[in-house]
């Protein structure tokens, strides 16, 4: 799966371009954030966690990691797809 949902930013190289796209802005410190973040995978919960937010926590981002956490916003946007088409079928 190398489909990224998210870009990794960094705000001085923006000029000014802060806040111009939908999603969250996933802030990692002042200067860099993961934008675009759809909103069901920043929300999404598994027992009792939220992932999208939780990994943000305590880590110091290597560029390994940057590509990890944006595979991570893929998983919960496709399982909230699928849990929408199980919730149509019919049982």
């Amino acid at each position: 799966m190398e489909e990224h949902l998210t870009g990794f930013e960094q705000e001085f190289a923006l000029g000014g371009g802060v806040g111009q796209r939908a999603g969250i802005q996933a802030h990692i410190n002042a200067a860099q954030y993961f934008g675009e973040v759809p909103p069901v995978a920043w929300d999404f919960t598994i027992g009792g966690y939220q992932p999208a937010q939780k990994y943000l926590k305590d880590r110091a981002f290597t560029p390994d990691e940057i590509r990890h956490y944006q595979k991570i916003i893929v998983a919960p946007v496709e399982t909230a797809k699928l849990m929408g088409q199980t919730d149509a079928v019919a049982w």
